[in-house]
Parts: structure tokens; C-alpha cells; sequence
């Protein structure tokens, strides 16, 4: 199982891709799920479609008929720079686990 985070923001840190692992994994332990590792092939599909969205910035999920990952789409009005962090937490935010 892998994870990748991608952004069309400039405006937020770098953030490496074991930052972004260590971060999911962390969230994952903490309810009992395996660890997750970066994998290079679903980090290149989801830059793709995060440079297709840049332009527009539509929250759309990516082209169904060539579906291969799992993607969560969000947006907060009120958060002015993304990180790894808080994507992940909001994404938990939403996240029944019991």
C-alpha cells in the first residue's frame, strides 16, 4: 500500500516524501493500521493530475475509466498554507475508525 500527498500550492514549506510517509504512518499506528510506503509510480500519477487541476483548481477526482487509486479531495476556505500535517488531519477529521 502506498500514500502520496500532492499540491498545486506554492505558497506552503516543502515538505519531503518521508515527511509525507511519516506523517500518514504516524495517523495509522495511532488506530491500529499498517504502515504505508512511498511508491514513486502513484507520486507521478497524482503530480499529473495535480498540474492538470493547477489551472483551475477544480475539485474534481481524476479520470474515473482510468481509476487506479483511492483519492481525497478537500479544501478549507480558512486554511492559508497546506502541509502534510494538516491535510492529513483533516482528512482524520472526517474519519470514523470505530
Amino acid at each position: 500500500m502506498a500514500v502520496v500527498l500532492a499540491t498545486t500550492s506554492t505558497a506552503q514549506a516543502q515538505t519531503t516524501a518521508t515527511d509525507i510517509v511519516n506523517i500518514h504512518n504516524a495517523a495509522r499506528s495511532a488506530v491500529g493500521v499498517p504502515a504505508l510506503s512511498w511508491d514513486d509510480n502513484l507520486a507521478a500519477y497524482a503530480q499529473g493530475y495535480a498540474n492538470q487541476r493547477a489551472g483551475d483548481c477544480a475539485l474534481r477526482h481524476s479520470d474515473r475509466n482510468n481509476y487506479q487509486y483511492g483519492e481525497n479531495l478537500s479544501w478549507n476556505p480558512s486554511v492559508q498554507a497546506w502541509t502534510a500535517a494538516s491535510s492529513v488531519d483533516q482528512c482524520l477529521s472526517k474519519s470514523k475508525f470505530d
